[in-house]
């Protein structure tokens, strides 16, 4: 009987040593995804001309955001024949942001060694669910453009 009381008192006491605060336990991080396009006066788009690595390798997280975001992902995506940067962030678990800010070097871009800000502000659809609600290059509003298959994307002018 003795090895059952302690059997039964051993199990309840693992079950609740399993019910502790864990990873497991807390918000997974929250994703923000953005597109950009850049092109010049002419509507040629520049992604096509840039190398995917040297844009990549010059766009990171700004200081001001650094410790609320876990992990920063580019990748070029082809929609609808036409070419954008696709920016997604992952938050810090349990951080839901309203704002996150980059920071973008690109000579080829910008015809200069400076650093370029983007900022962009969210708006929460749901608890879980957002969208771009403004992106800012340099403290100017980028405008938002949608395709014909309700794609959006903020365009950036390049004029050299």
């Amino acid at each position: 009987m003795k090895i059952k009381n302690f059997t039964l008192v051993a199990l309840i006491f693992f079950s609740f040593i399993n019910c502790s605060k864990s990873n497991e336990d807390t918000t997974p991080p929250y994703l923000y995804t953005f597109f950009i396009k850049f092109v010049d006066s002419n509507n040629n788009n520049y992604l096509n001309k840039i190398d995917e690595n040297i844009l990549k390798s010059n766009f990171f997280i700004a200081k001001e955001s650094e410790e609320k975001i876990d992990k920063l992902k580019l990748a070029y995506k082809n929609i609808n024949d036409e070419r954008y940067l696709e920016i997604s962030a992952a938050s810090v678990p349990d951080i839901r942001l309203n704002e996150i800010i980059f920071n973008l070097k690109s000579k080829e871009l910008f015809n200069d060694d400076e650093n370029h800000k983007i900022k962009t502000t969210w708006q929460w659809e749901n608890e879980f669910d957002n969208k771009p609600k403004e992106i800012y290059l340099d403290n100017e509003l980028l405008t938002a453009e949608t395709t014909e298959q309700s794609f959006e994307y903020f365009l950036i002018e390049i004029f050299l």
